[in-house]
Formats: structure tokens, C-alpha cells, sequence
């Protein structure tokens, strides 16, 4: 008998990701004004700055890397135009305001509403559960735990770009997961936020995939028809568990 089973992604389906980040960048503009005495006028180039810098290292950078220190250079970046500060600037500045967001970022982490009782559900009905997602161990796993979700996720069912072996959009982490777990794929379900690394490595490694699409974006137009699209956590639930009670009724 086929196990069934649920991968999540973490960051933006679990939690705000944008609106932590959001919060925490706050944080970091307000203890930059203080050092460096940026004007108000600076802040909203600033702020996009940040968004620039940070989306290009997703996109560029290698996710294997220690998240705090490429923080380190997103916010360095993000914070040279402020010329009037430039003279004080420390070699220790990135690393003191990646301080500041990272504290920030995680006082702010609280999972979606939904979050935990579908979690709390899927367990007592004996489903298994399981974190794909790309980022480094020690950082997915302290977010886990600050949310209060690692109880449903065991070490072991916890897949990371950081481990090695393919970052998503690449089925391959998908297929490491279902190797190291010998789950069949078309017996479980894959949810997840991002149109641009969650859905098409989903599909290709054989999972069906729910997308978490909370900001109405137009499906990419390779998994159009192939996908179940809802747009909060609630109707994910419901997606879920009408995709699992399929499998069995097939």
C-alpha cells in the first residue's frame, strides 16, 4: 500500500516570508538612519535597494552559502549610497545590521492561519509529513522551531537545498526526498508558494502540487491545467485532503 504523504515548502507558504522581511527590514533602516544619518528621502531607495540586492542574490548566488553572511553583503550593498555616513562605515557594519534584521525577522515569525491544525490533522490521520525547501539547515530548522512547527517534521523528513543534491526548481531535491523516504510520488502531494521553484520541480518528479497563490500571479505556462491553484491556507487544506482522499479512492 502506497504511504501517503505531504511535502511542504517553508518560506512564504508556511509563514509571511515578505511580511517578516518587510518588519525586519523596517528594523534595519530605523538602526542605519541612526549610524549613518541617511535622510527620510533616502528610505524608499533604500528600501528597494534591499529588494534588488536580496532577489538578485536568490537568483544568482548560491544557496549554499551561510545565510548571515550574505546578508552581510545584501545590506552593505543595499546601504553604500548613503553617502553622508560613508567616513564611519566599519568593516563590522554589515555584520551589526544583519544582526538587527535577523532579530527582527525571526521575533515576527508566526505560521499562517491553518498552518497548524491541517499539520496537527494530516499527522493524527498517520500521514507523513516533510519540509522541501531551499535555504541551509541550520536556518530552515531555526525558523521551524520559532514558528513552533518542527514537532511535525523529523529530522529525517527534512529535505534542504543547503544538503546538497539540487535546489528547487530541479526535481532532483524532490527526488531525494522521495528516495530517502521510499515514498511513491504520485501517493503524495507537494504545497507551495513560488510560480518560479516550487511548481514545475513538483510536477516533474511525479508529485501532485497545490499552489499557494496568495497575489493573483499568472500561472507560468508550462503547468497551466497541471497545477491546483488556491489562494489562502484554508483552501490548500481543503485541496489537500481532496487530493489524498483521490489516491485512495483510486
Amino acid at each position: 500500500m502506497k504511504r501517503p504523504f505531504v511535502f511542504f515548502d517553508l518560506d512564504g507558504t508556511l509563514y509571511d516570508f515578505p511580511g517578516c522581511a518587510a518588519v525586519a527590514l523596517k528594523a534595519t533602516l530605523a538602526r542605519a538612519q541612526e549610524e549613518l544619518g541617511c535622510p527620510d528621502e533616502y528610505l524608499p531607495a533604500l528600501q528597494a535597494a534591499f529588494w534588488q540586492a536580496y532577489f538578485h542574490y536568490l537568483k544568482r548566488e548560491s544557496s549554499l552559502g551561510d545565510p548571515r553572511a550574505a546578508l552581510e553583503q545584501v545590506l552593505t550593498r543595499t546601504f553604500a549610497p548613503c553617502r553622508a555616513g560613508q567616513a564611519r562605515l566599519s568593516p563590522h557594519f554589515g555584520h551589526e545590521l544583519s544582526g538587527t534584521w535577523l532579530r527582527a525577522f525571526f521575533a515576527a515569525l508566526a505560521p499562517f492561519p491553518g498552518v497548524r491544525p491541517l499539520l496537527e490533522e494530516l499527522q493524527a490521520a498517520g500521514v507523513i509529513l516533510g519540509v522541501v525547501s531551499n535555504g541551509t539547515r541550520p536556518f530552515q530548522v531555526a525558523k521551524l522551531r520559532r514558528l513552533g512547527l518542527k514537532v511535525y517534521f523529523p529530522g529525517r523528513n527534512l529535505f534542504f537545498s543547503g544538503d546538497g543534491g539540487g535546489a528547487k526548481p530541479d526535481p532532483a531535491i524532490f527526488h531525494r526526498a522521495l528516495s530517502a523516504l521510499h515514498l511513491a510520488p504520485a501517493a503524495g502531494v507537494f504545497v507551495g508558494d513560488s510560480p518560479r521553484t516550487d511548481l514545475a520541480g513538483g510536477l516533474q518528479a511525479g508529485l501532485r502540487v497545490v499552489w499557494l497563490n496568495r497575489y493573483g500571479l499568472p500561472a507560468p505556462e508550462e503547468v497551466r491545467g497541471k497545477i491546483h491553484v488556491v489562494t489562502s491556507f484554508p483552501a490548500a487544506a481543503r485541496a489537500v485532503w481532496a487530493l489524498l482522499h483521490q489516491e485512495e479512492g483510486g
